[in-house]
């Protein structure tokens, strides 16, 4: 029997949801009151996620394409305006020997409705000047690019260049609805030694970084949070430890993962310990079976409120498949599906809405795909 790593990603996910403030006395808790405040972390980012696909980014995008029913009903005008913003761009100017020049891009471009074309005069950044849907009357979006600096490497024996910073941002009616703030530095093999990226989809910021601690081990770190509820944020954090040294790509693409250290978060909530990837992997790779018993030594997670520990995470056998159990502080214990089936039943209900946030997604990956602005995508090396 194979353990079911979906459960164990998904609870990893629905424990750590609840949201409240720290006390400096926490107060112990009974395994009832454990129980209510799990189930309510689910509710409580089953709500915070409703907000983030209603908010003002994908709205103004679903408004952009037009979105009903999950179709894009004006894709065609839509590609007018991709594809003559790729027309008026001079991409012989913005690209030299596979290197991305920004002051090639540079420019104040301008929509006009009534041409259905783009005009560009100078700036010292890019500015993009368009309307928020076919029928709109005025230009009343705006996309820049501020900044964006690059850094020289050699990947496989060729010299590209990385992104070392870059600031991207798009308003509707003067208000920010979007932004993409990178910063980034590599050895001269082109892994990045640290690395941060933030993106903001009003009303979210999502903050992703990696960080080299040795050279057989990164740290990463991922949050978001809700604007509107800022003590909601959820956030996760690891030290990934590799039995050799990574110091570039080829030794990137076969690195063996020893263990992992996690914790997951949000308010008082919080799944924190280690997982031994080298002996789960040694397990998979026996020729002989193995039990529940065998993979609950090669992880210690505990279940924690408020600082104190109320449970621990063990895998036991369900059926013809394995599950993920909480053992609570009397030792008692229930399958966690009990929390994260209808925390799945909730996703499913959010993303398919009208607007929907996967509609929005794939409307304008094939959007993009169709428009000249990806000849500029293709001659940026760094994307391949």
């Amino acid at each position: 029997m194979k353990l079911n790593f979906t459960s164990v990603g998904l609870f990893l996910l629905a424990a750590s949801a609840f949201t409240a403030c720290k006390s400096d006395s926490p107060a112990a808790t009974t395994v009832s009151e454990d129980k209510t405040n799990i189930q309510a972390s689910l509710d409580s980012l089953s709500s915070n996620l409703d907000q983030l696909s209603n908010g003002s980014f994908f709205q103004a995008e679903a408004e952009f394409l037009n979105i009903n029913g999950g179709v894009a009903q004006d894709i065609n005008w839509a590609d007018s305006v991709f594809n003559g913003f790729g027309d008026v761009v001079d991409d012989n100017n913005v690209f030299t020997d596979g290197r991305f020049v920004f002051s090639g891009i540079v420019g104040k471009y301008t929509w006009n409705k009534t041409s259905a074309t783009w005009t560009k005069t100078t700036n010292s950044t890019l500015v993009a000047l368009f309307p928020s849907s076919k029928t709109s009357t005025t230009n009343n979006c705006e996309f820049g690019i501020t900044k964006y600096t690059d850094q020289s490497v050699t990947v496989n024996g060729s010299a590209i260049y990385l992104p070392t910073a870059a600031n991207v941002y798009l308003k509707k009616d003067n208000v920010q609805i979007a932004s993409l703030v990178l910063g980034a530095a590599y050895n001269t093999s082109g892994l990045p030694v640290k690395a941060s990226v933030q993106l903001y989809l009003k009303p979210a910021t999502t903050s992703i970084s990696a960080a080299r601690k040795a050279d057989n081990k990164y740290g990463f770190a991922f949050s978001i949070v809700n604007e509107n509820n800022k003590a909601n944020g959820f956030s996760v954090e690891s030290d990934v430890t590799f039995a050799t040294n990574v110091t570039n790509y080829t030794e990137l693409s076969d690195a063996v993962v020893n263990s992992v250290q996690l914790t997951v978060s949000q308010g008082k909530l919080a799944v924190s310990g280690t997982i031994d990837v080298k002996a789960i992997t040694a397990l998979e790779n026996s020729s002989s079976s193995y039990t529940t018993s065998d993979i609950n030594k090669t992880i210690d997670l505990a279940v924690l409120y408020n600082s104190q520990n109320i449970g621990k995470l063990k895998v036991k056998d369900v059926g013809d498949t394995r599950g993920i159990f909480i053992v609570y502080k009397d030792s008692t214990e229930e399958n966690t599906s009990i929390y994260y089936d209808s925390f799945v039943s909730d996703l499913k209900s959010i993303y398919n809405s009208n607007t929907n946030v996967s509609s929005v997604k794939k409307a304008l990956k094939a959007q993009f795909m169709k428009a000249k602005v990806q000849k500029l995508k293709n001659k940026m090396m760094f994307w391949k």
